[in-house]
């Protein structure tokens, strides 16, 4: 056991040293090494895995072999690298796609995304993989794909918790390259009897899917695509009390919203109001249930009282209403700020006395309301806010607690918003010392842009191109002539339009034309704020639900690209053409330099998305489109009196991820340069982003030579 002792001496460099139970774990890792390729050690949360895991690769390395380490989030990437990894072996780090570290640290840590794209270009082998929470491995396919691509000789995983029931959702492929795995598992007890010394976590959190039934998710698609009229802020937050407080809470925002004027649209109004009309549970009440069976109430009385947080009165009454249905023999309260003082007094009391199984509250941390302990905490929703959040978990975990072990169980939607604001969540409470190792979720698997996916793939499915215009899927229908579509909102606009610019425009020209200046003339548009906020105010009335934010993180992480309408847009350029043509005519000049269009709000109605595995065939689609009208106009070409150049790429700005391309077009004494800009084109893969390019390549001249058409024809 040399190598242990060796070990520790390079730990104590740092600042640390091995416990008892850990030289115990350790030396139980020493002597499987050569007994199986793949090793899981199961550790309470609080015991110090990261040592064992610093153990694992040090042994790896006194081999010559390099070292992965995996992290499941870019927040345990960031603590475990800066707090360990970092000063004892000067290891690399990488979680947002950059690939530098690959190419010259034997010890990397990274997430597995991260991982599995550089290495896949980055061909640098790497013997061994440490593998954090390796829970998150099991049944998961990117874990599986990283490590059939790397095929590495020796595979060690670490968790909190790993139930022999997940060994068996191990994908096939891996046991058949790595072998069965070898389960090394210590709890609490193990390892107290080993070091007295050892602490418990104060409290293990667990998480359900709160998921919405069929008739939930038509009501939920309605708000996430955007497909209701009103004030964009009032739809967000209906989608979010919708997704986070049930159909109660829900319920009574909405008409509240309505009766305010904020929400329109008869069809639709009445979908809503049959669904408010129904008598069901809430999605996240069903929840609160199965929960509250999982734990065994009401027969476990180490969790009672059980503590129900929301931050919404109707959903609080609509969990004392499940409780008291599903368990009838139980005493359920609610504590909420309708309760007169006296009366959230005399409650309290009686759930000190263990009079009460359950509260219902929203009340949490204020002035004069101390809740009594629980032994288990649901949270019905996961507050943004942090102070909230804390004032929440401190209902739990309190140093002067005569119990043990407590939990909590979180509610998150599948495939919305909630799962976002549970990574958040998940960090804080590993800040605070709470076992989160019992939590098997992956963030993108469960997150709303999964549900834009879905939605995208069958829209793409169902065409022949496989390309799915930006407003079928925000907006329910397809914009027909997009600038003709936003012309009309700018005119609008005009009754209360706080530039003076836009107002002196339409004075003296017709819509359309001003229309025009304003969205490709930068400097016209620079001359006061009034015209940027103008088009700000109608590209945020555009973007009612949050698949539109959800359209930008499919886009930057790779799942799906898109090209902009050629036929759509090059009539704007064609307009550019004669615009040009008019002023060289009489005199004023036959060249234009600031056309430019970079409006993000106003491109996206031209956009067409697809999944990005679909990008080979949309590449192969616009080549053949150009060689057809390449040909038509190849006359011209030949007698040097038409040619388009494409220029700009080094015109990358890595802040917005934006290129800002441009494409010259000389056709007879026409000298005419149009800009164009993509957004959201992030270089996580150099062979991707090659792709991209060559895509975006395409489009433009396609864009171009297509207004050149329009031009010729109206000319003749």
């Amino acid at each position: 056991m040399e190598s242990i002792k060796e070990f520790d001496e390079v730990l104590s460099r740092i600042g640390f040293r091995m416990r008892a139970y850990q030289r115990h774990v350790a030396k139980h890792i020493l002597n499987a090494l050569d007994k199986s390729r793949f090793m899981v050690v199961s550790m309470p949360t609080g015991s110090g895995k990261t040592i064992l895991e610093l153990f694992s690769a040090y042994l790896s390395l006194q081999e010559g072999k390099n070292v992965l380490v995996i992290e499941p989030t870019r927040f345990l990437c960031d603590q475990m690298h800066e707090k360990l990894w970092l000063k004892l072996f000067n290891a690399g780090k990488e979680y947002e796609g950059h690939c530098e570290s690959f190419l010259s640290s034997n010890v990397v840590v990274s997430t597995p995304q991260t991982a599995l794209k550089c290495l896949q270009t980055v061909k640098n082998p790497f013997e061994t993989v440490v593998i954090d929470e390796v829970h998150h491995a099991f049944g998961n396919k990117l874990y599986g794909e990283l490590l059939r691509l790397l095929n590495p000789e020796r595979v060690i995983g670490f968790t909190a918790l790993l139930p022999r029931g997940r060994l068996y959702s191990i994908q096939p492929q891996l046991l058949t390259s790595l072998g069965p795995p070898l389960l090394l598992s210590y709890d609490f007890r193990e390892l107290s009897s080993v070091d007295p010394t050892f602490k418990p976590p104060k409290a293990i959190v667990d998480v359900f899917d709160s998921e919405l039934d069929e008739g939930e998710n038509e009501i939920y698609n309605l708000l996430y695509r955007g497909f209701l009229w009103g004030d964009p802020y009032i739809l967000i937050f209906l989608e979010r009390t919708f997704v986070k407080y049930g159909k109660s809470a829900f319920c009574e925002s909405l008409w509240r919203a309505v009766e305010n004027g904020r929400i329109r649209g008869r069809l639709l109004m009445e979908k809503l109001s049959s669904f408010c009309g129904s008598s069901k549970l809430s999605h996240k009440a069903r929840t609160l249930v199965e929960i509250l069976k999982a734990y065994n109430f009401p027969e476990n009385e180490a969790i009672i009282p059980v503590i129900g947080f929301t931050s919404r009165k109707a959903s609080a009454y609509e969990f004392r209403d499940a409780v008291e249905e599903s368990f009838p023999r139980v005493s359920v309260e609610v504590l909420t700020s309708d309760l007169p003082k006296m009366e959230r007094l005399k409650l309290l009391e009686r759930a000190r006395n263990g009079e009460v199984d359950f509260i219902a509250s929203t009340l949490v941390g204020e002035e004069g309301v101390d809740i009594p302990e629980a032994g288990l905490m649901v949270m019905g929703d996961t507050p943004k806010s942090p102070l909230r959040f804390y004032q929440r978990i401190g209902r739990l975990i309190r140093i002067s607690s005569p119990r043990e072990l407590k939990y909590m169980a979180v509610m998150a939607t599948p495939k919305t918003s909630e799962y976002h604001d549970l990574e958040k969540a998940v960090d804080n409470l590993y800040l605070e010392g709470v076992d989160v190792g019992y939590i098997l979720y992956n963030i993108e698997e469960k997150s709303s842009s999964m549900r834009l996916m879905e939605i995208l793939d069958e829209l793409s499915s169902s065409t022949s191109s496989g390309r799915v215009p930006y407003t079928l899927i925000t907006r329910g229908q397809e914009i027909r002539d997009p600038f003709d579509y936003y012309v009309s909102l700018l005119l609008e606009e005009r009754k209360n339009a706080s530039s003076k610019v836009w107002t002196l425009m339409t004075s003296y020209d017709d819509g359309e034309e001003a229309a025009l200046k304003l969205l490709t003339d930068h400097i016209l548009r620079g001359m006061d704020d009034g015209s940027g906020n103008i088009m700000a105010r109608i590209e945020r009335s555009l973007s009612r639900g949050s698949a539109v934010r959800d359209v930008d993180r499919v886009v930057l992480s790779e799942r799906a690209f898109y090209v902009y309408d050629s036929e759509r847009l090059s009539e704007l350029l064609y307009l550019g053409l004669k615009n040009l043509q008019e002023r060289c005519s009489a005199g004023l000049g036959c060249e234009e330099r600031h056309f430019r269009i970079d409006r993000k709000g106003f491109l996206r109605l031209f956009s067409q998305l697809f999944p990005f595995e679909r990008i080979d065939g949309v590449i192969n689609e616009l080549k053949e489109e150009i060689r057809r009208i390449t040909s038509e106009l190849k006359p011209l070409m030949d007698l040097y009196r038409l040619s388009l150049a494409l220029y700009g790429w080094t015109s990358y700005n890595p802040k917005n991820y934006s290129l800002s391309p441009r494409l010259r077009i000389k056709l007879e004494r026409l000298d005419f340069t149009a800009q164009i800009n993509y957004y959201n084109l992030t270089k996580l893969r150099r062979e991707l982003y090659e792709k991209k390019v060559e895509l975006i390549r395409l489009n433009i001249i396609l864009i171009g030579l297509k207004a050149v058409e329009r031009f010729l024809e109206a000319e003749e």
